[in-house]
């Protein structure tokens, strides 16, 4: 009987090891925000990660206004796509979205909100080719996503 209840408890505890280590996972995993296109015409992704959606405050739009204003995300945005002059851009579009963590069961826990501020430097509406819009993600905690470039598949 002690041999099996020993039994019992190591599987127990692979199990606990195992469902950790899945969820270890799970939070490293990177979540597509917006696929689009940067000024040299290549295709770019803004990615996060899990673990950071989940840094970011839960919020619930029918309980309390947003944990950051709409002027601190397009702030932010216009900061990382033109440092130098912000003031050049002009934001021609503003979405609210909002992407689920875990198995987003509880609305109130298990999903994340974040902006997509679209713009264009008012300096390239001067040339003959209309200005490039460019989409910028802002989570609720300020930070702005960094666009990156896909991997090619493998051929």
């Amino acid at each position: 009987m002690r041999r099996l209840m020993r039994k019992i408890a190591c599987a127990g505890l692979l199990s606990v090891a195992v469902d950790n280590a899945s969820a270890q996972q799970q939070t490293n995993e990177e979540r597509v925000l917006l696929t689009t296109e940067d000024s040299a015409g290549r295709t770019v992704e803004l990615r996060v990660t899990e673990k950071q959606l989940a840094a970011t405050r839960p919020w619930v739009p029918e309980r309390q206004p947003p944990p950051l204003s709409i002027a601190a995300a397009v702030t932010a945005a216009k900061k990382r796509v033109k440092p130098e002059r912000p003031a050049d851009l002009y934001v021609v579009g503003i979405q609210l979205q909002a992407t689920s963590i875990g198995t987003a069961s509880n609305p109130a826990t298990d999903f994340r909100w974040y902006y997509i501020i679209n713009m264009f430097d008012l300096a390239d509406s001067r040339n003959a080719v209309p200005p490039m819009e460019k989409n910028v993600a802002v989570l609720m905690d300020g930070s702005v996503v960094t666009p990156v470039v896909p991997a090619s598949p493998a051929r």
